[in-house]
């Protein structure tokens, strides 16, 4: 915002030190946290852009995850070219086990971030929680192997897996 005032020079922008850590608020601390607020909205919108571009989850988990009103999580969805062109899968429900080690969800994601070995192995106890994550360079049946050999040595053996029938999964 600053930037584009400078550019276009339609207005004059004062740049100012305020001790905001100040209990006595005055004009310009009130005027700084109204800075801080609009700018927090403006993060964090952007930030449910980057979370939905990464994971391209549904409005109602984007606006409860990253504090957006609805109305800006659908615009965020609605925007996005990948989730135009094929659509969000709806939900579905999925069972939980009734003790530890009975249903595990495995699947794996890509995170480019993590180059060379982008691919997260992921599993989840359903009736704990418990989380089990590993990185592998590929997402082939070796490394859904080596996955679930370490995710059985920190959870036991469980007695159903479920997947996404996914190649790595099913070769």
């Amino acid at each position: 915002m600053i930037e584009e005032a400078l550019h276009s020079r339609q207005g004059t922008i004062t740049v100012i030190h305020v001790n905001s850590h100040s209990p006595i608020k005055g004009y310009f601390q009130l005027g700084n946290d109204k800075a801080d607020a609009a700018v927090k909205g403006l993060w964090t919108l952007q930030d449910a852009r980057q979370l939905h571009e990464s994971l391209h989850i549904r409005a109602e988990a984007l606006a409860k995850r990253c504090n957006i009103p609805m109305s800006d999580a659908k615009h965020v969805v609605a925007t996005c070219p990948h989730c135009q062109k094929s659509p969000l899968w709806s939900s579905g429900v999925n069972p939980r086990g009734l003790k530890a080690a009975e249903i595990w969800q495995t699947d794996f994601i890509v995170c480019q971030l993590l180059k060379p070995r982008a691919w997260l192995a992921v599993t989840v106890d359903t009736f704990s929680g418990m989380i089990v994550g590993t990185q592998h360079a590929k997402a082939n049946s070796k490394a859904t192997i080596e996955h679930w050999l370490t995710a059985m040595a920190w959870l036991g053996i469980p007695k159903q897996i479920k997947t996404d029938n996914g190649t790595n999964f099913v070769s």
